[in-house]
């Protein structure tokens, strides 16, 4: 369940993502296509690879997201959020 506080939901995890490569060439490009207040909007979560990866981390901050946003998808967990984002380049 995400927190009360979370307006939405970025989901940027996939089967690889904990992987660098999948991070960089697959995971993080979405991030980049999102527009720059969504990126920093402090009430907006990131589900990302559990556990979250030191890169994954240090490479959204880089972008305004902090670590405090990020929350790591645990796949026998069921998520309800109020809006989800799935940015997507295709």
């Amino acid at each position: 369940c995400m927190p009360k506080e979370a307006s939405a939901v970025v989901l940027l995890a996939q089967f690889w993502g904990s992987e660098f490569y999948h991070w960089m060439v697959e995971c993080l490009p979405r991030a980049s296509l999102l527009p720059l207040d969504l990126l920093q909007d402090p009430s907006v979560l990131f589900l990302v690879p559990a556990p979250i990866p030191a890169f994954a981390s240090h490479s959204l901050s880089l972008l305004g997201v902090l670590p405090h946003r990020l929350v790591p998808l645990d796949r026998s967990t069921v998520y309800h959020a109020p809006l989800l984002y799935l940015p997507s380049a295709g």
